[in-house]
């Protein structure tokens, strides 16, 4: 809904408000990465259903006070960062940062639930109540001129929306009783089982935010709002597929790989490759129309004022087929739970996106030849996400399989 929408959105807010909603989005990106503490991708995988409860809890509780940590630690300099992030016009609405980290933090834990549950369906209900939601908010605001506030706000309810339906819809009664009976010592044990998640993921979650979330603050630090806008608008674009069919395909691929992982281990590297090879060819037949066609259709279909989005999208689209492919197996290092793994991956992303940044500053790099440079880094950090999700499989299954011969001699 928010893509089919754009041609009305395009027209009744200007790129710099794109700017300004692309700063937001990274620092609320940043933060969001650890709104429940990572406990979120622990519970698909407790056996236990109650176990599974507990640590719902959990991250409900971690999300909890990381809103408040963000709220304290943001809102008295709003003023420095929104100069630092190079969007002025997001001092006044700092606050909203705090309110999108509850609200991720919360639709993060519920969604993983729903996984857990295999009700697929009702997660996807709630990805189309957020386009709506978000669609709907937007235009109506654009239309009242509200400029980059309305795109914020859209936002919020968009992802506000997608929280309360998961909310209402994903518990049932039983599991409400059986949260309440367990007590905080259910809840506690169940957060040291877990432990690695907010210890170690946190921080390669950390890490992961500077190689996806900084983007945009660093273009628009190094080239103006307007620019960051443009790209703003590429990255909803080129970035489409992958939030809307990887994202999907991702939420199955941790449900089916953590039953896999506890009852059949050895069927695990069975199930990376195939979904390795069904996103890569279906990622051909996404990005090599849009690449090619990008140029010239966006400026038709948005209007002549983002013609750069449509080169932008061009240069890109290399960079978004391979986290089409590669993020969609992001959450194999979580099932084999290799946390030490993600935050050396992490480590090796965040240093390449801190030398593209280096040299576009150095070089003095245009516009275009920034985002050119930004392509190259991006690949070859999706790169290094596929290869350890590869080698953590392989060694998931192989310890698994020996563990297998030495119980059957």
């Amino acid at each position: 809904m928010p893509v089919v929408a754009l041609p009305v959105i395009s027209r009744l807010y200007s790129p710099e408000d794109y700017g300004v909603l692309a700063a937001y989005s990274a620092i609320l990106g940043f933060i969001g990465v650890v709104a429940n503490l990572r406990f979120d991708e622990a519970v698909p995988l407790p056996s236990d259903r109650a176990i599974a409860l507990s640590v719902l809890v959990a991250g409900l509780a971690s999300t909890l006070l990381v809103t408040a940590l963000s709220a304290v630690t943001l809102l008295p300099y709003a003023d420095r960062v929104a100069n630092w992030a190079g969007a002025p016009q997001l001092e006044g609405l700092m606050w909203l940062v705090p309110l999108g980290v509850l609200i991720i933090g919360v639709y993060g834990v519920l969604s993983r639930w729903t996984i857990r549950l295999n009700q697929f369906g009702l997660l996807s209900r709630t990805k189309v109540a957020q386009g709506i939601g978000s669609a709907v908010t937007q235009v109506g605001l654009g239309m009242a001129r509200a400029g980059a506030v309305g795109l914020i706000l859209g936002t919020v309810v968009g992802q506000g929306v997608g929280s309360s339906w998961l909310a209402r819809a994903g518990f049932e009664r039983a599991d409400l009783a059986r949260s309440r009976a367990g007590g905080v010592r259910a809840i506690w044990k169940a957060a040291l089982r877990y432990k690695k998640f907010p210890l170690v993921s946190t921080w390669g979650a950390l890490l992961n935010a500077v190689s996806t979330a900084l983007p945009p603050l660093l273009i628009s630090s190094l080239h103006g709002s307007q620019v960051a806008g443009w790209f703003g608008m590429t990255v909803r674009i080129a970035g489409a597929p992958t939030a809307l069919v990887g994202g999907a395909v991702a939420m199955v691929y941790f449900g089916r790989g953590a039953t896999i992982a506890s009852s059949s281990p050895e069927q695990f590297m069975a199930l990376f490759k195939s979904a390795t090879k069904k996103m890569a060819l279906a990622g051909l037949v996404v990005f090599l129309p849009l690449g090619a066609a990008a140029p010239w259709l966006l400026p038709l279909v948005l209007g002549q004022r983002w013609g750069p989005a449509g080169l932008y999208t061009a240069v890109l689209t290399p960079m978004y087929y391979a986290a089409f492919v590669s993020s969609t197996l992001g959450f194999t290092l979580a099932i084999a739970e290799r946390q030490g793994l993600f935050v050396l991956r992490e480590v090796v992303r965040s240093a390449l996106m801190a030398s593209f940044y280096l040299l576009a500053r150095f070089l003095a790099l245009s516009p275009l030849a920034t985002v050119c440079l930004l392509s190259v880094t991006g690949c070859l950090g999706y790169g290094v996400y596929y290869l350890v999700s590869r080698h953590a499989v392989r060694q998931f299954s192989d310890a698994h399989g020996k563990c297998q011969r030495h119980s059957t001699e």
